[in-house]
């Protein structure tokens, strides 16, 4: 099992929240519950699906906002399915925008995509 250090940092949280602390030392009770991950113990594998769980529901109850002005994007041309769109105005939610073309189309994008949108464009204008 492939862990990364940032995600198995936070499970060792997890556990010394849940009440497992090292008898000895700190260093080689991480070594052994990594060891443990690596080779497929059975509890410490449950631990992690557990931890897993919790951690993705967190993420999932608390998404991640993205910040830009909507405003920068009306009158951008863009090409949505091979069909080159004009934006004519954006109802911005917390992670997806409605968009709404001069042809009267509309449709739901995620805020990301249109960040990246943003990016593309200023670069384009250099």
């Amino acid at each position: 099992m492939d862990v990364k250090n940032e995600l198995f940092d936070e499970f060792i949280k997890w556990l010394k929240l849940d009440g497992l602390t090292p008898k000895k030392s700190e260093r080689l009770w991480k070594k052994t519950i990594f060891s443990r991950l690596q080779n497929g113990h059975k509890r410490t594998l449950e631990n992690w699906d557990d931890f897993m769980n919790d951690h993705f529901t967190k993420q999932l109850q608390n998404p991640i906002t993205i910040d830009f002005d909507a405003n920068c994007l009306i009158g951008l041309g863009v090409s949505v399915q091979g069909v080159h769109r004009t934006i004519d105005y954006v109802v911005k939610g917390e992670t997806m925008c409605r968009v709404f073309f001069e042809d009267g189309k509309n449709m739901d994008v995620q805020n990301t995509i249109l960040l990246q949108v943003l990016k593309d464009h200023e670069v384009s204008k250099r």
